[in-house]
């Protein structure tokens, strides 16, 4: 048989179950209306945030474009010619071509021939960001954390390997976007960057150029 207090929870659950009822609605309404709503309202303002970021950077490259072209010369483009301004630890850059070499670049998809195709780090960057990961490592207590330290311990391994593997590709139609720019962490970096742009990747867009201009579909070759 069952006791006092037994009848006693029962006859509570029995009158006072209504009470719980807000309970039950708060939680529901908490979980099917506030959480969605809520993750919409936070997804609207991110996409918003980002919208203004896109806006702000268009704003901001296309002023860099006018500064360019104020830069460049003012006489008609008759044969392709490029303006480089360094400010700093950046390089900004305008081509400008002809309506010949335009045309010629894209009946034959020229945008897509590579010019240079290097590690994106060097191996000083990659000692030195591994470096930095194993001292972070190192922080890690191997008696009060021993998964987290291995964890941490062969990513170090993992990213630097991985860094090892990336490459800095640069196409033809890299150095046509406007405005070209790259950004680097030192004036001497952006100084080599522009030089290399001058006497390597410009003069090989050149001969490219030429190279299709003086293409002929169909010819004989005699020996």
């Amino acid at each position: 048989m069952w006791d006092d207090g037994w009848v006693l929870v029962i006859l509570l659950w029995v009158f006072l179950w209504w009470a719980l009822i807000p309970y039950f609605i708060f939680k529901w309404s908490y979980k099917y209306i506030y959480v969605p709503y809520d993750d919409a309202k936070e997804t609207k303002r991110l996409s918003e945030a980002a919208e203004r970021a896109q806006i702000r950077q268009a704003n901001q490259l296309e002023l860099l474009a006018q500064k360019l072209r104020e830069a460049a010369p003012k006489t008609p483009v008759e044969k392709m010619r490029a303006t480089i301004l360094v400010e700093g630890s950046e390089v900004d850059m305008l081509v400008e071509l002809s309506e010949q070499e335009r045309a010629v670049i894209r009946q034959h998809d020229l945008s897509y021939i590579e010019l240079e195709n290097v590690p994106l780090y060097s191996a000083d960057e990659i000692a030195r960001m591994r470096a930095d990961h194993q001292r972070e490592a190192d922080e890690i207590s191997a008696v009060r954390q021993p998964y987290l330290k291995a964890v941490v311990q062969q990513s170090v391994h993992n990213v630097a390997e991985l860094q090892k593997r990336e490459r800095s590709i640069t196409t033809l139609g890299d150095l046509l976007v406007v405005p070209y720019r790259r950004t680097f962490s030192s004036t001497y970096e952006a100084k080599q960057h522009a030089d290399r742009l001058k006497s390597e990747h410009l003069p090989k867009v050149r001969q490219i150029i030429d190279q299709f201009m003086a293409h002929k579909p169909v010819e004989t070759v005699e020996f």
